[in-house]
């Protein structure tokens, strides 16, 4: 269990040291595919694969929350390398970067899905769902300010980052959809609600230019739905990490809002001591539905 942890640490940490250290290009020069700067990245996915398995053999969590950390540092770096080279004055990479992020945690929540009939590795599910709604948070908050889509104005350009997005919202889909067949199960409820997740981000990735406040506007109202639909999922399943997580995401998004409304009255301390008190009666609110709504047994269907 402990040498299978370490090295879901050290493979991503390898490939952290590796893309940051310039000396490395002499050093290990016999190990590059073509360009110093594509081969390590590409290297990872083996290794990575490799680890996975021995996750599912041994039916390690902390490896697998380790292995998806590093999963997701490796798009961060196939962003950057496929983007740099076009300049990112040249293309939209707010959103490129958040809808590369949220078809990833789609893609996850599917994958968790797959694990909810049982068996060893139904341990698992929680943590792709926590990892899924992680992951949409990181991508969609950035877009709720104005401010934020004024540097990508317009629609998705066609990249490689892109194209990986696109795979991910169809695998997502695709996925999912199999769960429609018995109309009145959880799992039915479940994947009407990541397949409109799905519809709602491509839309997202091809707003026109209708402005800045607009398009703010519309991942505003997403990201509430989307942590409202994760509120509703997480209860009906009994699932109350990912229930704590969506309450606390939604509590962020509120104060996100509240700070950018009223950012221009911060230097006044009735500000301060408005969102104080909002903050802590909110806490204290949230922590008490919590505690009542996973005391009492689930309800039947609505």
């Amino acid at each position: 269990w402990s040498v299978l942890v370490l090295a879901s640490i050290l493979v991503p940490l390898w490939l952290i040291v590796l893309m940051a250290d310039p000396s490395h290009q002499g050093i290990f020069s016999y190990l590059f595919l073509d360009h110093p700067s594509h081969s390590a990245f590409y290297r990872y996915l083996p290794l990575m694969a490799v680890v996975m398995a021995l996750v599912y053999r041994e039916r390690n969590r902390a490896a697998l929350v380790l292995t998806l950390l590093g999963s997701a540092i490796w798009l961060g770096r196939f962003m950057w390398v496929h983007l740099e080279p076009l300049g990112f004055s040249g293309v939209p990479i707010q959103l490129q970067v958040s809808s590369l992020f949220c078809a990833y945690a789609l893609a996850l929540y599917a994958v968790g899905m797959a694990h909810a009939a049982g068996g060893q590795t139904a341990r698992f599910e929680e943590v792709y769902k926590v990892f899924a709604l992680t992951f949409l948070l990181v991508g969609n908050f950035p877009l709720t300010f104005a401010h934020h889509y004024e540097k990508a104005a317009g629609t998705m350009v066609f990249t490689p980052v892109s194209v990986l997005s696109y795979a991910g919202l169809a695998g997502s889909a695709v996925w999912v959809g199999r769960y429609l067949a018995k109309p009145d199960t959880e799992d039915a409820r479940e994947a009407r609600a990541i397949l409109l997740m799905v519809a709602l981000q491509f839309i997202g990735m091809h707003l026109p230019s209708v402005g800045a406040v607009m398009v703010s506007v519309y991942f505003n109202l997403l990201l509430i739905g989307e942590l409202l639909a994760f509120l509703y999922l997480s209860y009906r399943l009994r699932a109350e990490g990912l229930f704590r997580l969506a309450l606390y995401g939604f509590a962020f998004e509120i104060l996100g809002r509240y700070f950018d409304t009223f950012w221009k009255l911060l230097p006044r301390s009735f500000s301060f001591l408005v969102g104080g008190l909002l903050l802590v009666l909110g806490g204290i609110y949230m922590e008490r539905k919590r505690k009542a709504l996973f005391r009492a047994p689930p309800q039947g269907p609505p």
